[in-house]
């Protein structure tokens, strides 16, 4: 019974870990993409409005 027990919550803390981890690397990436697109916007802004982006 304890190992079956004991069994189960190792089972569970894998799954939580390996979730985590998933999670850890989507957010990466997405807060990755979403910084490449603010770059990319600024630099689209700054080449239409040279003036503003002077100061």
């Amino acid at each position: 019974m304890i190992q079956e027990v004991a069994l189960l919550v190792v089972r569970r803390a894998g799954r939580y870990g390996a979730l985590r981890r998933y999670q850890g690397y989507s957010t990466g990436w997405f807060g990755f993409l979403r910084n490449a697109q603010i770059h990319v916007a600024r630099r689209a802004y700054s080449s239409v409005h040279p003036a503003r982006c002077a100061g």
